[in-house]
């Protein structure tokens, strides 16, 4: 198996955050549902869920270039 870097798991993962906050049929399919998921709307549950995803991955993004001494 290839060694794969930190930068390309965060850019990755940023490009997956960035399809999921962008392409509407995602949110439009979760938003049209009257489903509950632990008594929460199932969009709560997408919205929360994207926006946790989101901060992780730039806290990540941030760990690892100060880990590599990159940031100044």
């Amino acid at each position: 198996m290839p060694n794969i870097s930190h930068y390309h798991i965060v850019r990755a993962w940023f490009l997956i955050n960035l399809f999921v906050c962008l392409y509407p049929p995602l949110y439009w399919a979760v938003g049209k549902s009257q489903d509950f998921v632990l008594g929460l709307p199932a969009s709560f549950i997408y919205f929360m869920s994207i926006s946790i995803s989101v901060t992780l991955s730039i806290l990540y993004a941030y760990w690892e270039e100060s880990n590599s001494e990159e940031l100044q």
